[in-house]
């Protein structure tokens, strides 16, 4: 009832507040170092292709999204429709005010120069304010990016961030983030969880397995590399 009272109440101030924060350039939000890495998600790609791979036999969504594809406006649509939605890319949290933590997309941009129009690909971010006035019907939301599962703790209230919002949105559990990881490493951790579930494991188990192939591995045996994901379920 407080998780449910809690959404409510901030779905009613972001209702409200939409036309407020539509006007905010939401980019100068993001942290500096997410910028400079925003054109470096050669690892969250190859994650993405491995998990398609050997994912036959899931309830997955067909639609994939990368690079100057993958904008707020495609995801939002194609999200929607998804029973299983993974998304691989750099995310944060904002302790502040958590209905702006944010996952970034791209955002396709035309500059024009002396001779000819250049397509370019720009910023976006995915707010959680944006995640709660999106309807979902995902069985499994994974959030492959940093920071997903923290946000600002509010007593008597939980933390509010990326997570709730997704499992307000409709999502049954999210697989998320508590702190900043390793692109290498999440990638294995991933094509090691959803291998665990194409065998018929729940995702809690799934993640735990996973975590155990990357500790007894000499490389990744810092809890850093594993202990980082965890699996938050919605409502029953």
């Amino acid at each position: 009832m407080l998780a449910l009272g809690c959404a409510e109440r901030m779905r009613s101030r972001a209702l409200s507040d939409q036309m407020a924060w539509r006007k905010v350039d939401m980019a100068v939000r993001v942290p500096k170092a997410l910028q400079k890495r925003f054109d470096y998600l050669r690892t969250q790609r190859q994650q993405v292709y491995a998990l398609l791979q050997q994912t036959t036999g899931l309830p997955t969504c067909s639609t994939l999204l990368t690079g100057k594809d993958a904008t707020k406006e495609k995801f939002l649509k194609a999200a929607s429709n998804c029973d299983v939605l993974h998304i691989a890319t750099h995310g944060y949290a904002d302790p502040d005010v958590p209905e702006f933590s944010g996952l970034l997309l791209s955002s396709p941009q035309r500059r024009e120069d002396a001779k000819e129009t250049v397509e370019e690909t720009g910023l976006d971010v995915l707010t959680a304010q944006e995640v709660f006035l999106t309807p979902l019907q995902a069985k499994l939301v994974t959030l492959s990016a940093c920071q997903t599962g923290i946000g600002k703790d509010v007593e008597g209230e939980g933390v509010l961030g990326l997570t709730r919002a997704f499992l307000y949105a409709g999502a049954k559990e999210v697989v998320c983030s508590l702190w900043s990881v390793s692109d290498e490493s999440t990638s294995k951790l991933m094509q090691q969880m959803y291998a665990g579930m194409q065998k018929g494991m729940p995702v809690e188990a799934a993640m735990q397995a996973a975590q155990l192939t990357l500790l007894k591995d000499p490389k990744t045996s810092h809890p850093f590399y594993w202990a980082a994901f965890v699996d938050v379920k919605g409502p029953r």
